[in-house]
C-alpha cells in the first residue's frame, strides 16, 4: 500500500484509528469460491443486499458524528474528525493550511462509494478498482500475481463502506471510541439492517430524501442524493460535527429511524447516544473543551504536555468505560 499509493500512508495509517462494523450479506450473495458477488435470480435478496449498501453509505455522515473522537493530529486541530479528513480522497482548507487525504490521488481505493443500482455495477467496480491496483503496482516495479492469493480484489478498498470477503459489509468509516458509543451505534445499525431485510424495505435516493433525511413512508426509507453525502455532508460532519445544524437534524433522523425498529428497552445501551443528541456534544467537542481549559487557543499546536494530560485523563475513563459497558451488556439481550 505505501509503495503504491504513497509516503502518506506510512506517515497517516498507523495514527489513526477506526471502529469497523460488520454485517451479514444475505445468503447467497457471495460466492466464497472465486469472492465475486453473485448475479442471484432471488429478487428479495437482491434488493436487500442493495438496499443495506445504500443504507451505510447514506448513514456515513451520521455515524461518523456519533463516533468522532479526533480533533487533533500532531497536535493540530483539524475538525472534529481528522481521521475522515486524512484517510480519504477529501481535500479540505483548515487554519489557511490545505489537508489532503491519503486517496486524494487514487480516489478509486479510499473514496465513499457511489449507490449501486445492481450487483452488475458493483462487480464491474471491483474489478476496476483490481485492473487499476494491478497497474499502480506494475508501475512501482512490483508484480500483481504475487500477492494474489492473499490479496483478494475485495480486499482492494480502504474507503467507508466495503463488501468484506468474509461475507458481510463492513462499515468503516467511523473512529474508534468508548465502548459504551461502540455499542450503542452496534445497536442502532443491526436493528436499521435487519429490519431492512425482514420487513423487505427499500432505499431510496431522492431530492426528498435531502430535506428528509431517513424519512420511512410505507415500505421506502428516503436517503440523501450520493452528491450531497460525498460533497457536502461528509465535510461538514468531519469540520463541525454537531455545531453544524444540518449533521445535528441528519443524525437525530437516522436515531429516529432506529428507535422505530427497536421492540425492546434499549435505554441502557442507547444512553450515551441519546445523551450526545440532548447535549450536541460528541466525543470529539470534550476533548476540544478539555484542551481549551487548560488554556489552549484553538489557532496553535497543541503543546505536548496538555496533549499527554488529556490522553492520561481518558485512557484512565476508557478503562472505567469497558467494565461499565461489559456490566451494562450482561442486561441486554442481543437476540431482539
Amino acid at each position: 500500500q505505501e509503495k503504491v499509493i504513497g509516503e502518506e500512508v506510512k506517515n497517516i495509517a498507523p495514527k489513526v484509528a477506526g471502529f469497523h462494523f460488520h454485517y451479514g450479506l444475505p445468503r447467497g450473495i457471495l460466492n466464497r469460491s472465486t469472492y465475486e458477488l453473485r448475479m442471484t435470480k432471488n429478487p428479495k435478496e437482491r434488493e436487500a443486499f442493495l438496499s443495506e449498501y445504500n443504507f451505510l453509505i447514506a448513514a456515513d455522515p451520521a455515524l461518523t458524528t456519533f463516533m468522532q473522537s479526533s480533533p487533533f493530529f500532531e497536535g493540530k486541530l483539524l475538525g472534529k474528525d481528522s481521521r475522515t479528513l486524512l484517510y480519504r480522497d477529501m481535500k479540505s482548507k483548515v487554519n489557511d493550511e490545505i489537508i489532503r487525504g491519503i486517496y486524494r490521488e487514487e480516489r478509486t481505493f479510499g473514496r465513499i462509494p457511489r449507490y449501486a443500482n445492481t450487483i452488475a455495477d458493483l462487480n464491474f467496480l471491483v474489478e476496476k478498482r483490481r485492473s487499476s491496483w494491478e497497474a499502480l503496482m506494475k508501475d512501482a516495479g512490483m508484480s500483481y500475481k504475487k500477492i494474489s492469493h492473499r490479496k483478494k480484489p475485495l480486499d482492494l478498498y480502504w474507503g467507508p463502506v466495503r463488501i468484506n470477503k468474509l461475507g458481510t459489509l463492513e462499515q468503516r468509516g467511523m473512529d474508534i471510541n468508548e465502548p459504551k458509543y461502540v455499542v450503542g451505534i452496534s445497536i442502532l445499525l443491526r436493528h436499521i439492517l435487519r429490519q431492512i431485510n425482514r420487513m423487505d424495505l427499500k432505499v431510496k435516493a431522492s431530492d426528498f430524501g435531502a430535506y428528509k433525511p431517513f424519512k420511512l413512508e410505507g415500505d421506502t426509507i428516503h436517503i440523501a442524493p450520493f452528491s450531497k453525502v460525498k460533497n457536502d455532508l461528509q465535510y461538514k460532519s468531519a469540520l463541525d460535527g454537531l455545531e453544524d445544524k444540518e449533521i445535528l437534524h441528519y443524525c437525530q433522523s437516522f436515531y429516529r429511524l432506529a428507535k422505530k425498529f427497536i421492540e425492546h428497552d434499549r435505554g441502557l445501551a442507547l444512553k450515551s447516544i441519546k445523551n450526545m443528541l440532548k447535549t450536541k456534544r460528541t466525543k470529539s467537542d470534550m476533548v476540544i473543551r478539555a484542551a481549551k481549559r487548560k488554556g489552549y487557543s484553538g489557532d496553535s499546536e497543541l503543546p505536548q504536555e496538555v496533549a499527554a494530560e488529556i490522553a492520561i485523563k481518558y485512557s484512565k475513563k476508557f478503562i472505567t468505560e469497558i467494565e461499565k459497558t461489559k456490566s451494562d451488556i450482561k442486561n441486554i439481550s442481543l437476540d431482539d
